[in-house]
């Protein structure tokens, strides 16, 4: 029970932060859209002085669809270079039980708008 608590209470807190026009925004929805470019992810950890954190992404190859800039910290920038529908994966890992907190975001990502002159 109380693992479950702990999920939603991580999945309730995962929050995206979208840079737009120097304004910042939060969203807890667990699923996003954005357009190609740099967003902030963060989550609220269980015990951020004692677990380890990870940041994943799938589908897609590292360098190339996207790159995670910190994978191992509770706040992390990405920046989505490819168009396409992605999973982030945050997993929190208690280092004294080994037990992992796993929560998830659907992540759309559009293509920048074509500009004419």
């Amino acid at each position: 029970m109380k693992t479950n608590l702990r999920n939603l209470k991580l999945i309730l807190m995962l929050c995206l932060t979208v840079s737009t026009a120097g304004l910042w925004a939060q969203n807890t929805d667990p699923e996003q859209t954005v357009c190609i470019g740099t967003q902030n992810y963060f989550v609220v950890p269980g015990d951020a002085l004692n677990n380890t954190f990870l940041w994943s992404i799938s589908p897609g190859t590292a360098g190339v669809d996207w790159t995670i800039n910190s994978p191992a910290t509770v706040n992390t920038d990405i920046v989505w270079t490819t168009a396409g529908i992605y999973t982030v994966t945050f997993t929190e890992t208690d280092v004294l039980t080994l037990c992992e907190t796993i929560v998830s975001l659907a992540v759309t990502v559009n293509a920048l708008p074509t500009i004419y002159t």
